[in-house]
């Protein structure tokens, strides 16, 4: 049977397996993960060179706080696998914390807009009641 490419990735660094196939599966199997951890370093990236040129009203301070917290999250999101879907959410979010500095220059974390529930219901629409009528429920 054909050993996995986790496998010959394996071999091929444990220095057992020194064929081309063997080279050609360990730099497949490679490939399909770094694009996950080359991602998150160019978005730490980003991040810290948006604290650089930091123009917010916190002004040094605001700097000081994207470096600190770039550095702890990251850190602390180091041992997520990669690739899989908790990864995945907080690349996004720091992508769109990121995005929220450069636009409205705000540092720190935001609530994102969250919808009243039943707003938007046609069904529940009152129309205002006629002019000379009397009662909150004249027009029914």
């Amino acid at each position: 049977s054909t050993p996995s490419a986790a496998r010959v990735v394996v071999n091929v660094v444990a220095g057992t397996d020194q064929g081309p196939a063997a080279t050609v599966a360990a730099s497949i199997a490679i490939m399909s993960v770094a694009p996950a951890r080359q991602r998150a370093l160019s978005l730490m990236r980003r991040m810290l060179r948006v604290s650089r040129g930091w123009q917010g009203e916190g002004g040094a301070q605001e700097a000081a706080y994207i470096v600190s917290e770039t550095t702890r999250s990251f850190r602390e999101r180091a041992t997520l696998p990669e690739g899989g879907a908790e990864a995945e959410r907080a690349l996004e979010e720091a992508e769109g914390r990121l995005e929220m500095a450069q636009h409205y220059s705000i540092a720190y974390p935001r609530m994102p807009h969250v919808a009243l529930s039943g707003g938007g219901d046609v069904k529940s629409w009152m129309p205002p009641a006629e002019k000379g009528d009397v009662g909150w429920a004249a027009h029914l």
